[in-house]
């Protein structure tokens, strides 16, 4: 048994693997290279909501829309290693309509 299954829960680990998959399979991209991107994107985000809020900018606008850049990165995550999943539950809930 690995260290890492042994410190992470194991649903956190079979959603890194379902989406390690994922990357692999459509962008051909490493799970390690994605959690970094989305890292420094979301610092990036972080730090320009800062410049903004130091030059005047609405700290609420500044909070709100690095809200929507950090939450995006999630839900493309949940999309990406769900897709398969809520396009099968699509599918199945469109039969029992038609019957």
């Amino acid at each position: 048994m690995s260290s890492a299954s042994r410190i992470l829960p194991a649903a956190v680990v079979r959603h890194n693997r379902q989406l390690e998959n994922t990357l692999q399979r459509r962008l051909k991209v490493t799970l390690g290279l994605y959690k970094t991107i989305e890292a420094l994107a979301e610092l990036a985000v972080v730090a320009l909501a800062f410049y903004a809020i130091y030059n005047g900018a609405d700290p609420m606008l500044a909070f709100a829309l690095t809200s929507v850049v950090v939450g995006g990165w999630k839900v493309i995550e949940f999309i990406a290693v769900y897709a398969d999943e809520l396009s099968e539950a699509s599918e199945a809930a469109r039969e029992v309509d038609d019957d």
